[in-house]
């Protein structure tokens, strides 16, 4: 279960890596459209979150 798909509801930047952060950060404040849309969709994402389904994708991994 991917809570973060890259554009669909934020985005994905490797730690420490402050000029992509700043980046993100910009584009998110000049797409305040794009920011709403990001934030319907991290919303509709995390309906279908549960530590159930979380814990039966683990457990496929480990099986598989």
């Amino acid at each position: 279960l991917d809570l973060v798909p890259e554009g669909k509801n934020g985005y994905i930047f490797k730690a420490g890596d402050v000029n992509h952060l700043m980046k993100v950060l910009e584009k998110m404040v000049d797409n305040k459209a794009g920011f709403q849309s990001m934030k319907a969709a991290s919303k509709k994402i995390i309906r279908n979150f549960s530590f159930e389904k979380v814990a039966e994708s683990i457990e496929g991994v480990v099986n598989s």
